[in-house]
This record gives C-alpha cells, sequence and structure tokens, in this order.
C-alpha cells in the first residue's frame, strides 16, 4: 500500500492506545487519504465486528473526499469489493462483520448521533458544531480521529487536549512525499502570506482574518426568473482541476447564487466541452455566455468550435480590482459546491511581515473563485458598465440603470 509519513506519524500514535487522534496539518499533507487507510486496517482485522463513523460537514463532501480516499486504501490493498458497498446507505461491511459508515453531520444530525460505534472519524472538524460532537462522543467507545487545517482555535484545540489520552499528530505538505513538485512549490510560492502560510503551509493554529470572501451557504439555487445567469470556466489539467461554476446574479440587490458544476482534472477540451453540454450549454443566442480563462484563448476557440456559447474573459481589468468589485456583493453558494466552499474559507489576502493586508489575493485555492470571477465580473459587472444585461428567461436586455 502506497504510504505517506503522515500515515506513519499516525500508526506511531496509534502505539500508544489513545483516546483522541488530533490530526491537525497544513494543506496538502495526505490528512484525510492516511485516515482512511488506517480505518481499512484497522476494520479489515478487527477481531469482532466493530463500527466505524466516519463524518464531516455533508455527504457530498464526503463522497469527492473521504470516501473516495477509502475506497482507493481497499484497492490499493487488494480488498474492494463493490458488493460489500451500500451506495443507498454510504457504508461498507467486511467480510469480518465490520462495517465504516460514512455520513454527513450536518446533513443529517438525527442519523448521525444514533446508534453507538466503536471508532469516530471527523473529516474537517472545525466545520462541524460542538453541540453535536460532544454527543457523538458519548456514543463512541473507542477511538476517535478528527483533521483539519488549524485556520482558527476551536473546539479541537481547545477541549479535547485537555481530556486524556490524546495524542497530537502534526503534519504539513512535506509529510506527503508523493504530492506533486508543481503543487508544492505553489505552497511554497506563498510563504510570505503571514496567516495563509502559518495556516496552510506549517500547519500552526491561526485566526481567522484577511478572507476575501464571506460565502453564505444555502440549499439550492432560486429560480433564474429575473435573474441574469453567468457561467464560468477555468482550465485545468494534470495538478489543478478544471471547474464549471453556473451564476445567478441580481444587480439590483447585489446578490451572486453559484453553483458548482464541474470539478475534475485530466479533463481535454472535448471532454469539457461534452460537459458544458451535459449541463445545458448551447450555441450562442440560445442560453448563458460561458466566460473561460482569457490565457487560454487556443482552448477557448477549440471548445467554441464544438458550438458552444464560450467567450474569453476580461483581461484588461487586474484582478485585485475585480476581486475588490465582488466583495461589495453578497455570494450564495449551495450546499453541494463542496470545493468552492473550501476555496472559499481558504482564499485570503497576501499578507505583508508586519501582520498588514494588502489587497492582493494569493494564488492559490482560487480555480473554483476564478471561475466565479469570470463570470460575474465579466459577464454581469463589466457589461452593466458598458450597456445591458442578460435578464433570467426568457433572455431580454435590461438598462444596467434599471430597478430591481
Amino acid at each position: 500500500m502506497k504510504t505517506t509519513h503522515t500515515f506513519d506519524k499516525i500508526c506511531e500514535a496509534l502505539r500508544d492506545d489513545p483516546r483522541f487522534i488530533d490530526n491537525r496539518g497544513g494543506a496538502r499533507s495526505g490528512k484525510t487519504v492516511a485516515e482512511m487507510q488506517v480505518v481499512a486496517l484497522l476494520a479489515k482485522h478487527d477481531k469482532a465486528p466493530t463500527i466505524t463513523t466516519v463524518g464531516s460537514d455533508t455527504l457530498p463532501h464526503l463522497k469527492l473526499g473521504a470516501i473516495r480516499d477509502f475506497k482507493f486504501a481497499l484497492e490499493d490493498m487488494g480488498e474492494w469489493n463493490d458488493t460489500r458497498w451500500s451506495k443507498s446507505g454510504s457504508f461498507y461491511t467486511f467480510p469480518s462483520g465490520s462495517v465504516v459508515e460514512f455520513y454527513g453531520i450536518n446533513d443529517t444530525p438525527g442519523k448521525a448521533l444514533g446508534p453507538a460505534r466503536h471508532r469516530l472519524v471527523l473529516n474537517e472538524a472545525n466545520l462541524l458544531q460542538w453541540d453535536v460532537v460532544r454527543q457523538m462522543l458519548a456514543r463512541t467507545s473507542g477511538l476517535v480521529m478528527y483533521d483539519y487545517n488549524p485556520a482558527a482555535p476551536f473546539w479541537g484545540t481547545e477541549i479535547i487536549p485537555n481530556r486524556g489520552r490524546y495524542r497530537l499528530v502534526h503534519t504539513t505538505y512535506k509529510d506527503n512525499q508523493h504530492l506533486p513538485v508543481e503543487v508544492r512549490r505553489e505552497i511554497e510560492a506563498n510563504k510570505d502570506s503571514g496567516n495563509w502560510w502559518r495556516v496552510y503551509g506549517l500547519g500552526l493554529i491561526g485566526q481567522v482574518e484577511g478572507q476575501v470572501f464571506d460565502f453564505k451557504i444555502v440549499d439550492a439555487m432560486p429560480e433564474p426568473v429575473g435573474y441574469i445567469e453567468t457561467w464560468g470556466l477555468d482550465f485545468g489539467f494534470s495538478n489543478d482541476p478544471t471547474t464549471v461554476i453556473r451564476c445567478l446574479v441580481h444587480p439590483g440587490r447585489r446578490e451572486i447564487y453559484a453553483d458548482e458544476r464541474v470539478w475534475q482534472t485530466g479533463m481535454l477540451n472535448p471532454d469539457i466541452a461534452a460537459a458544458l453540454k451535459d449541463n445545458g450549454i448551447r450555441r450562442p443566442g440560445n442560453g448563458p455566455t460561458v466566460w473561460a480563462d482569457c490565457a487560454e484563448p487556443k482552448s477557448i476557440k477549440e471548445v467554441e468550435g464544438y458550438g458552444l456559447n464560450i467567450k474569453e474573459c476580461d483581461k484588461t481589468t487586474k484582478v485585485r480590482e475585480q476581486i475588490a468589485s465582488l466583495s461589495a456583493w453578497t455570494i450564495y453558494v449551495t450546499r453541494r459546491s463542496v470545493h468552492l466552499i473550501d476555496e472559499g474559507r481558504k482564499y485570503l489576502y497576501k499578507q505583508r511581515p508586519d501582520g498588514t493586508w494588502t489587497n492582493e489575493p494569493i494564488e492559490f485555492f482560487n480555480h473554483g473563485i476564478d471561475a466565479l470571477r469570470y463570470a460575474v465580473y465579466t459577464g454581469v459587472i463589466l457589461a452593466g458598465a458598458r450597456g445591458s444585461y442578460t435578464i433570467g428567461f426568457p433572455h431580454k436586455k435590461h438598462s444596467p440603470n434599471a430597478h430591481y
């Protein structure tokens, strides 16, 4: 099984038979992967059937992270069996009878609090409320592991360490020896970014400050009537994902609703075109425009060649000026947009050595945010300044000075 130094550190902590393992670390240290490898090994070798609950903010978040990592761990061990996975219930049953179940705690708090369990793993634990967590602890007889990027103090740093049989596992990107060189360089490019580097580079406890956007989480997008519909696309490939974000914008109320539609690495331009068509994007004049990264004109032309309404985003206005414009709007993000929500929490302004903040955002954790920026700044803010918006369905032109 392909493991990291983070995995080794968790295994070393397990030798002390702790009640709690605090898996604290910076960006891309491999915390979740290592935890799922440990969970799989423990469940496989249980002498009697056990129940392990893996919980996080939402089930969609788990599906794109911990569940996928758990499956990869079992496949790497040669143990995965599709017939043992319950897709509807999100749990896996081992030959020994041990079960590993996955719950979106904020989605279904009653379900997560219900039955007792032997082990508990809390993914991105700082997103969970202590009142819920302590009830889950009371229903857990054995090991509790929890992971997080330490953006600010919370119950995992303030309460649990004082409860005894506690081990801290501190890791950074340097503990993930399989991390691509390009990603390592991207992280290290932010060494001068004060609090960001402290939290996501060094894995040390920071403070909630310097955050560019304060996303509001909603269950669903509103009906499009009365809104401007605009889409954004940020190209990626090997290490960076290609992202597509759908936005509904209300200029009068300065409201933006955003929904993550594509977030995937390894996509070629034909794949992107197919994904856009699957999401309802059509020829010019038959629907909303997709505003794409102006640094990729060749890719834009190729995708456009599939009969899609895609255009270059604005390339004359500096990023910081676009960000400043968007900061004056309220941004609502759908709960299922787990990657975009995660970026919003980590997208900070650069910090000077003296602790003061610049107006330049960091160039990291910005793939979905860039797509959102292309969509709203070019498709709405700049379009409005030039004379007209396209509002909802049916598509009609309206003056940017209209009252809503």
